[in-house]
């Protein structure tokens, strides 16, 4: 079986013993081939870097849609439902950063054995990385339902309408029931993007994207025949979406035809060895990005006290998320897979899966 994978200058590096007659300098590296260019790299780095591109920005225009619809409900309900979505999105994020951050160390071993050429290696770690991210939302989750209603009250300044909150707790808990899944895709995301194939994880989230606005447009204003259901529409359309994007990832990776699949007939068990190397990587990473979502959390807290005490009676104005991270964010995933690749390179004449 021949398995489809991204091909970059790296493929053509000389394979070889780091103490070899060729090696220069004092780490002992062979010296890169003529054929390698500048050019050539940076032309890796963005075949690999525009189609996460597409997708951040795809993904930011999708949530401002989002929220625009759902300021747009009718008198009160819109500026309580925006509100409560504002308030509902930090929370979530939160949660969702411990995955992502892990799936740091995911995209990184799996770009070493990518490098190592070792195919089976690769899927290995794949399916580490699912069990361990299935075992980690499926706790997240439990916590998050359990603790919805206070944190939902943390993030809201004194005085918050009980009708927003209900809707904040409503939104919140329609999300966390769509926890696993969209965890599991990004799992699945990150390994494709340690193999360096980011166009896939964009096709499938474009769809999701499509697809929220679709949900959405139905659910919230009960169009094509659905339910009127507001807030609760919103929250509901959106893992919806995210349903659509696992559907298809795990579609993706269930045919052999790629570097990485998952066969379901064999067993998944831990490997302590693998979740280490994972964990080692995925932990600093999940620190760093706990403490810089809770410092956030503080600063809006803070902010919505302050404005509340202002007594700030502006109409309702629209959240503007952000897409200015962009440029930069996604340019640490190509960088990932050719660096896991380059430093883990193996002999040309060690066994290749596939």
């Amino acid at each position: 079986m021949k398995a489809t994978t991204v091909q970059t200058a790296l493929d053509d590096l000389p394979y070889g013993p780091l103490n070899s007659e060729e090696a220069t300098g004092p780490v002992k590296k062979a010296a890169i081939p003529q054929v390698v260019t500048s050019r050539r790299l940076l032309r890796d780095v963005t075949m690999i870097a525009w189609p996460s591109f597409v997708e951040l920005v795809l993904t930011q225009l999708t949530s401002m849609a989002d929220q625009v619809m759902v300021g747009r409900m009718p008198g009160a309900e819109g500026v309580m439902g925006l509100t409560a979505v504002g308030l509902a999105s930090m929370p979530k994020f939160l949660l969702m950063t411990m995955v992502i951050a892990m799936n740091v160390g995911t995209t990184a071993v799996v770009a070493r054995c990518r490098g190592q050429q070792n195919q089976k290696k690769a899927n290995q770690v794949f399916r580490q990385a699912l069990l361990l991210n299935l075992i980690m939302s499926a706790a997240l989750m439990g916590l998050g339902l359990a603790c919805a209603r206070w944190l939902i009250t943390f993030m809201s300044a004194s005085g918050i309408a009980e009708q927003t909150l209900d809707y904040g707790v409503t939104y919140l808990n329609i999300q966390l029931y769509g926890f696993i899944p969209l965890c599991l895709c990004s799992t699945v995301t990150a390994a494709l993007r340690g193999v360096g194939d980011t166009k896939t994880p964009m096709i499938y989230n474009t769809v999701a994207n499509v697809g929220n606005l679709i949900f959405n447009y139905a659910l919230i204003y009960g169009k094509l025949g659905c339910p009127a259901m507001g807030v609760a529409g919103a929250s509901l359309a959106t893992i919806l979406g995210q349903g659509v994007a696992f559907v298809i990832a795990m579609c993706v990776v269930l045919g052999k035809k790629r570097y990485l699949y998952l066969d379901l007939r064999e067993r998944f068990r831990f490997d302590g060895e693998i979740m280490k190397n994972v964990a080692s990587i995925g932990l600093p990473s999940m620190i760093e990005q706990l403490f810089m979502r809770a410092g956030i959390i503080v600063f809006l807290k803070r902010s919505r006290c302050i404005r509340k005490q202002q007594k700030n009676k502006n109409a309702k104005k629209q959240p503007r998320p952000s897409c200015k991270s962009a440029g930069a964010v996604i340019y640490y995933q190509p960088i990932t897979h050719l660096c896991g690749s380059c430093v883990c390179a193996a002999p040309k004449s060690s066994g290749r899966a596939g």
